[in-house]
């Protein structure tokens, strides 16, 4: 059971070759203070990979609304087919996807820490393409989309170019 969970929270190593609203786990967030707590959620899971980006004195990360309504749209897509996937390319955005089960974090009030942390130290991920997206040398502009499904949490991050990949 410990492995079949391990398994579900492997993020999607292949980075895709590729309306303004936000959500908080899985509805709009419809008043400011809900608006004001996801921005604040996406502030801080940008700020945590542009720690890791400065150790290589990359040029941090900076939040981008185009790239949150493409994410945002792309996690709810992903609740309805249930089916972790990449989205289809576009203009060599570069992307990652976190997945977990709804019941598997007992805070879930910042899940794009969770899933930027996941990311960063991922062990599993042997071609390390998921740390490569992070520390994208051409990349500056990100976005995040956070949904939910009856049972799962799909965080998806999305990058203004695709990740150094050697």
């Amino acid at each position: 059971m410990k492995n079949l969970l391990l398994l579900m929270l492997i993020p999607l190593f292949g980075i895709a070759q590729t309306p303004s609203s936000l959500a908080v786990k899985g509805y709009l967030a419809s008043n400011s203070e809900e608006k004001m707590l996801l921005l604040k959620n996406i502030k801080d899971a940008i700020n945590f990979q542009n720690i890791h980006r400065s150790y290589f004195e990359y040029k941090p990360l900076v939040f981008d609304q185009k790239l949150t309504d493409e994410a945002q749209q792309w996690a709810e897509y992903l609740t309805k087919t249930n089916k972790p996937e990449h989205s289809p390319t576009k203009g060599g955005q570069g992307e990652l996807i976190f997945y977990a089960p709804k019941n598997y974090f007992k805070n879930t009030s910042n899940l794009m820490i969770n899933a930027s942390v996941f990311w960063v130290l991922s062990e599993d991920d042997i071609e390390k393409v998921t740390l490569d997206q992070v520390l994208c040398k051409k990349c500056s502009k990100i976005g995040f989309g956070i949904a939910l499904s009856n049972d799962t949490y799909y965080v998806v991050a999305k990058y203004n170019k695709m990740g150094d990949f050697k």
